[in-house]
């Protein structure tokens, strides 16, 4: 009797014993689904920051495209106006002669 009193008092103990087991288990299973729950949160946090990311470098590329091109521009208008100023140089040059020209007609005119 008392040798089934002990083996049901022990397998009781057993069973107690398995089910705080399988609450441990459940509990840790349940740590790990959340776990990965974050892990995938995190993850697409990650492909939404590289997709920013490449968004962020195209929009740096064509800024740096549209800087080169105005820079170009820039140049040019910079060089036009280089050759204006200096066409409007020589063309007062011209005017000086024509005027120096045109005083010197005068004068043989009023000779004559």
């Amino acid at each position: 009797e008392n040798t089934i009193e002990q083996m049901d008092v022990a397998l009781d103990e057993a069973i107690s014993e398995a089910d705080a087991v399988g609450k441990e288990r459940d509990a840790l299973m349940n740590r790990i689904k959340n776990m990965k729950a974050t892990m995938d949160e995190n993850n697409q946090e990650i492909k939404d920051a590289q997709s920013q990311n490449d968004d962020a470098s195209r929009a740096i590329a064509d800024l740096e495209r549209r800087l080169f091109e105005a820079s170009q521009k820039l140049n040019k208008v910079e060089k036009d106006k280089e050759n204006l100023e200096k066409r409007n140089k020589d063309l007062y040059a011209d005017v000086g002669r024509n005027l120096q020209r045109l005083s010197v007609a005068e004068s043989q005119l009023k000779e004559t």
